[in-house]
């Protein structure tokens, strides 16, 4: 009498995720580092983030992508985020 197995490494295998990475439409998070060092550098150093935000959305605001402009769970722009998080 034949006896019939079952694969389980093929049964029980995960589905393959979706690859990581940036998402093409959102700049990456190393492209806010420098012109954040430049306004803190020009606003003497420190600076509120309530006086921050707008000079940064200023000197970003061209090169930001539609991705950028989307909110986060925090209600925040994504670029925002991506700038506290420098």
């Amino acid at each position: 009498m034949q006896t019939c197995r079952l694969d389980r490494s093929k049964t029980l295998a995960k589905p393959p995720r979706a690859p990581r990475g940036r998402s093409p439409d959102k700049l990456p998070q190393k492209e806010f580092r420098q012109p954040l060092l430049e306004v803190l550098y020009e606003m003497g150093g420190a600076v509120r983030t309530n006086d921050l935000r707008p000079v940064m959305k200023g000197k970003m605001m061209s090169a930001l992508l539609p991705g950028d402009l989307e909110l986060v769970s925090t209600g925040d722009e994504r670029w925002w985020n991506a700038t506290c998080w420098e």
